[in-house]
């Protein structure tokens, strides 16, 4: 009998008729906005008594966060944004975070917001934004960076709980209590208090006295105030007692301590960031933390950014989901997204340089083991078309403009990248700076929380620091318990007539794509777990090619390939024991041991168990081939940290990248 958690979530969209031009509920027979003008009510009933526009114009107070209980058609986050423009400060940081059990497809959307026009290019950014029907939290960000979206969707109760965030502001929205009890619950009322401080306020439309009652118990001050439009009453207030409940997160074990972790920013600080290696980690860890306003230093070893496993001819988005609904789809899923998101968004700012190749990807079902997965995946993993669809060998033929003998799903928003180029992109950021050619020795920390990177010929401090260099990060943490391997990886480039490269990538035991004209290829790739070393072998140019042939032996002229001068690159993937990315928060690995002795005689014990971390330290590692797609998510995940903001990952996903989790295992092992 399948879990409920691991059966892929009821999610459909938000069943609407229309009333004119006003959106109806069709599930909660309740309208999404007032029939008056839905735009001032919410002006009035959120952001005006919520005290958004002072709040904003507090320059002390830097990053501020609104939650929201049901996004709907975005009208509230619009509002939102309209007052960021007219009041926040030049430093502020905005940060929205919103949760949608039944959200609007696009078209109901765009319909929903016409009645605006001043709203025009707000909404048009929404739309362009707006993320596909997926399960969990979707991040995006507007105004150059100084306002992120998170939007979840999902329930209320089951997935809200599962994200970390401290409000300023709650938006209490959602559809009439009577129409809609399940979300106007105590457990909601205990969620907003567990994740609000004592300033914390919220507003709602409704003066339903059992909601007043629900927020009472749970803390709040309340107070009816006069309604918008034919409202007569509404409710507002504030925390009224911040308990030591209250300021813990309540559903996280013990160790993953992410409060902990942070560090304070001081704006006399010279450098906010070091990011320690230049690869696309690197390059993605110093990206999420300019764009929540950090000055971010990159240190790389090399003589340019993108110099070892991720400087290839291309990097190919790939990403293979389980077939079934589980915590490593969920992780995948989560990274896939993103990382589609933010490369397309990368390239929509610089597009002089075109580094970003939105050609879709196939992934064949190419043997009897893939077939049986690709039928369990699309009965197990039933995702919106627009996001993954099964296509057959006729309709694979037609995406990839070649005749292929077998189908398999088809990522319209997957792709390739050209890393140097999106270093290039990267780099311009104002508040980035690149210092090559500088190997870090070792770090320390300052009795005031600095941190320095100390190298033979210069030394560089900061407040925070993120290593992002592979497997060169165990020389710099000595204590650390990371079990970490060095893979190495050769891909193939040639130039053949005879051979038409795909106008998609194609996926199967390896990859196989154009390069810049077609009948320029690239593919591979080898994995050698011996002879580590970083130069370019022909035999496993020779290597690549029968991989090829084996997984793609409808591929006409494929001899011809060995005829050809062999290009190519090589470098060394670090990956983890458990084959995922390392990322989070560093442990103070020797407390974590003496805190977590009891572990040897009782492993139920391990949500009980805290861990002091290295305030500052954070890791973004062990990323093997896959760090195209999953090292944008988790540098956004480390700018949250580092910022107090949000946290874009679950706990489910914050406890699968832990840099504590192979040390608390062999402690529950009594391996050590």
């Amino acid at each position: 009998m399948q879990s409920d958690r691991n059966r892929y979530p009821d999610l459909s969209n938000a069943s609407i008729d229309w009333d004119g031009a006003k959106p109806v509920s069709t599930d909660f027979d309740d309208i999404y906005f007032s029939v008056e003008d839905g735009l001032k009510e919410s002006h009035y009933v959120f952001i005006e008594n919520n005290h958004i526009p002072e709040r904003l114009a507090d320059k002390s107070n830097r990053h501020f966060c609104v939650a929201e209980t049901g996004f709907g058609t975005g009208l509230n986050f619009l509002a939102t944004l309209q007052a960021f423009d007219r009041h926040a400060s030049g430093e502020q940081q905005l940060h929205y975070i919103s949760v949608e059990k039944y959200p609007l497809s696009k078209n109901q959307l765009e319909r929903a917001l016409e009645a605006w026009p001043e709203l025009n290019r707000d909404r048009q950014e929404l739309l362009e934004q707006y993320p596909d029907l997926l399960p969990g939290a979707h991040r995006r960000h507007f105004r150059d960076g100084r306002v992120s979206l998170t939007l979840i969707f999902g329930d209320v109760h089951e997935d809200f709980p599962e994200y970390d965030f401290t409000a300023d502001a709650w938006f209490l929205d959602g559809f009439n209590p009577a129409q809609n009890p399940d979300m106007w619950d105590i457990k909601l009322y205990e969620l907003m208090a567990k994740r609000s401080k004592s300033s914390t306020t919220f507003a709602t439309f409704t003066a339903a006295g059992f909601v007043r009652r629900g927020l009472q118990s749970a803390g709040f001050e309340v107070e009816r105030v006069p309604g918008f439009g034919r409202k007569r009453e509404m409710l507002v207030g504030r925390l009224a007692t911040c308990t030591k409940q209250s300021n813990t997160h309540f559903d996280l074990p013990q160790w993953l301590g992410i409060k902990d972790a942070r560090s304070e920013l001081h704006d006399n600080q010279h450098v906010d960031v070091i990011v320690i290696g230049a690869g696309i980690a690197g390059l993605n860890s110093a990206y999420a933390c300019a764009r929540k306003g950090l000055r971010t230093l990159l240190l790389e070893q090399n003589e340019s950014a993108v110099s070892e496993a991720s400087g290839q001819e291309r990097l190919i988005m790939y990403s293979k989901l389980p077939a079934q609904w589980n915590q490593e789809a969920r992780l995948s899923l989560s990274y896939l997204e993103y990382a589609q998101y933010h490369y397309s968004q990368r390239q929509k700012e610089d597009i002089e340089n075109y580094f970003w190749n939105l050609c879709g990807q196939i992934q064949l079902a190419w043997n009897h083991a893939e077939t049986e997965r690709s039928t369990k995946r699309r009965i197990n993993l039933p995702l919106p078309e627009e996001f993954m669809r099964y296509v057959d060998a006729s309709e694979a033929s037609r995406l990839a403009g070649m005749k292929l003998k077998k189908g398999g799903f088809w990522f319209p928003k997957n792709g390739q990248v050209d890393p140097r180029k999106l270093a290039d992109t990267i780099l311009k950021h104002p508040l980035i700076s690149l210092k090559t050619n500088t190997a870090v020795s070792h770090l320390s920390q300052s009795d005031t929380g600095e941190w320095t990177a100390h190298s033979s010929a210069e030394d560089f401090s900061g407040r925070n620091i993120i290593l992002a260099n592979a497997f060169a990060a165990k020389s710099l943490l000595p204590e650390a318990h990371l079990p970490i391997k060095q893979i190495r990886g050769q891909v193939t480039s040639t130039q053949s007539e005879y051979v038409t490269s795909p106008k998609c990538v194609l996926c199967g035991e390896g990859y196989f794509c154009a390069g810049e004209h077609a009948h320029h290829q690239h593919f591979g790739a080898t994995y050698e777990l011996k002879n580590l070393h970083s130069q370019v072998a022909d035999s496993e140019h020779v290597e690549n090619i029968a991989k090829l042939r084996h997984w793609l032996p409808e591929l006409e002229g494929i001899d011809d390939l060995y005829q050809q001068t062999f290009n190519g690159s090589a470098g060394l993937r670090c990956t983890s024991a458990d084959y995922q990315a390392i990322a989070g928060p560093v442990p103070d690995f020797q407390a974590l041991r003496a805190a977590s002795q009891i572990l040897k005689t009782n492993a139920k014990a391990i949500r009980e168990i805290r861990s002091q971390h290295q305030k500052g330290l954070y890791i973004n590692i062990a990323h093997g081939s896959k760090g195209l797609v999953s090292s944008a998510l988790c540098a956004e995940y480390l700018s949250d940290l580092i910022t107090g903001s949000p946290v874009t990952l679950s706990r489910e996903q914050r406890q699968m990248l832990h840099p504590a989790r192979f040390l608390l295992r062999e402690l529950i092992r009594n391996q050590t």
